[in-house]
């Protein structure tokens, strides 16, 4: 996938200075998003706001060192807040439910929705339903179950933890924004924020 970005330097334009003095922020790179959005478009059947997963992130990091040296997009801290290749539900969307899982996104509270239910025995069969069937329907009917539990206080905890400080990033959106959040805050507060894979970063899984 990387060689096939080579043309990627042109599309970025000038960067900024990443010899930063010692304890100031070194910039992102510039048009990130869009940079992303790129590489991953060089994968055939990627579509803007797809459901991407930790090699995903941790290829377009290793480009980004190579291309523009460390910085907060870069942290590694970042592709352990992604799922993981064999997760339910990246491994349900890239081997087959791609096409039903974009409709389920958009009819439900996206990617993080379909994710919890896949984490029990109950989603993981209605993911497969779903994806045979080549209807939502599955999904939908497991999600309005589970959120009867949490209506009667059964799923409180559950939800305590969906939002907690270390929730999973889904699209390459949630990656960005992650990033651009970290980053602004760590400025407006004058920390460190420059080193690629040490604590100087502070703790970008820190929300």
């Amino acid at each position: 996938m990387i060689q096939n970005l080579l043309c990627l330097v042109v599309a970025i334009g000038s960067l900024a200075n990443w010899n930063s003095p010692a304890g100031q922020i070194r910039p992102l790179p510039a048009n990130l998003a869009e940079t992303l959005d790129l590489y991953l478009s060089s994968d055939a059947g990627y579509k803007s706001g797809d459901l991407i997963t930790r090699s995903n992130i941790a290829e377009f990091q290793l480009y980004l060192r190579r291309t523009h040296g460390h910085s907060v997009a870069t942290h590694s801290r970042w592709t352990e807040r992604m799922l993981k290749d064999r997760d339910t539900l990246a491994y349900s969307f890239y081997n087959g439910g791609a096409d039903l899982l974009r409709r389920a996104e958009k009819e439900t509270a996206g990617y993080e929705e379909i994710h919890r239910i896949g984490r029990t025995a109950l989603g993981r069969r209605a993911l497969k339903q779903a994806i045979a069937s080549k209807s939502i329907q599955p999904i939908l009917d497991v999600i309005a179950e589970t959120s009867k539990k949490q209506v009667s206080g059964n799923g409180r905890q559950e939800q305590e933890n969906r939002t907690g400080r270390r929730g999973h990033l889904y699209t390459a959106a949630d990656y960005v924004a992650a990033v651009e959040k970290f980053h602004a805050a760590a400025k407006s507060e004058n920390q460190p924020a420059d080193s690629g894979e040490d604590a100087a970063n502070g703790n970008p899984s820190v929300q």
